[in-house]
C-alpha cells in the first residue's frame, strides 16, 4: 500500500558532482550526478516517486532555464536519492544557476515543491576555464637550421610567437666532441 508523504516535505538535502569519464579517449559529457536526501514528516523517505527538475537563473523567481527533466517512479530507499540529469550544456555557459526540484509520490496527487532552489556550484576546474582567456601556452616549434652564408646556426632574433616582442633563442645547443682528422690531400703543382 502506497502511502503520501505529509506534507510538507521537510527537506531535500543534495550533492553534486561531475561524471567522469574513466577512459581518456570518452568524451565527458554534460550529464551531472545529484545525490540527494527526501524526508518527509516521519523522518527518511522510503518508496516511489515522481521528480521534476528545473533550472532557473535566479534563487528566487527568475526564469527557467533549459527543459524541465521529468523522471517517474523513481526509488527512494532511507531518503536516498540517486540520478543522472542532463540538461545540456548550453545553459551553464558561466552564469549562477539554481535547480528546483517539485515531487510527489509516484501518480499520486500534486507535485510538492522543495524550497529553496538548490545552488549550483562551480568546481575548481570549471572556475579556471571560465576565467581563463585561452589555454596555457605550449611551446612554439623553432627552426634552428637557420644557416648563415658560413653554414652556421644563428642565435634566432624575431617575434616567433606573435606578441610584438623579440624573441632570443639560442639553437645552437652545445658543442659536440671533435672529429676525426680527414683524408690527406693530393699534392698538386708547387707553382713553378
Amino acid at each position: 500500500m502506497r502511502t503520501q508523504p505529509t506534507v510538507p516535505l521537510v527537506f531535500l538535502v543534495g550533492v553534486l558532482g561531475f561524471l567522469f569519464a574513466v577512459d581518456a579517449q570518452t568524451p565527458v559529457g554534460t550529464a551531472i550526478h545529484y545525490q540527494g536526501q527526501l524526508n518527509d514528516a516521519s523522518g527518511l523517505a522510503n518508496g516511489q516517486f515522481d521528480f521534476r527538475y528545473l533550472v532557473y537563473d535566479a534563487e528566487f523567481g527568475g526564469a527557467q532555464v533549459g527543459s524541465t527533466i521529468e523522471m517517474l517512479n523513481e526509488p527512494v530507499t532511507d531518503g536516498q536519492i540517486s540520478v543522472d540529469l542532463d540538461f545540456g550544456g548550453a545553459i551553464f555557459a558561466g552564469d549562477a544557476r539554481w535547480m528546483e526540484i517539485h515531487v510527489r509520490v509516484a501518480g499520486v496527487g500534486a507535485y510538492f515543491v522543495l524550497s529553496p532552489r538548490f545552488r549550483f556550484a562551480p568546481t575548481p576546474y570549471a572556475v579556471h576555464a571560465l576565467n581563463a582567456a585561452s589555454g596555457s601556452p605550449g611551446t612554439d616549434g623553432v627552426n634552428c637550421w637557420d644557416l648563415n652564408e658560413n653554414g652556421i646556426g644563428d642565435i634566432l632574433s624575431e617575434d616567433i610567437n606573435g606578441d610584438g616582442f623579440v624573441d632570443v633563442l639560442d639553437c645552437s645547443g652545445p658543442v659536440g666532441p671533435e672529429g676525426p682528422p680527414g683524408p690527406q690531400g693530393v699534392p698538386g703543382d708547387q707553382g713553378e
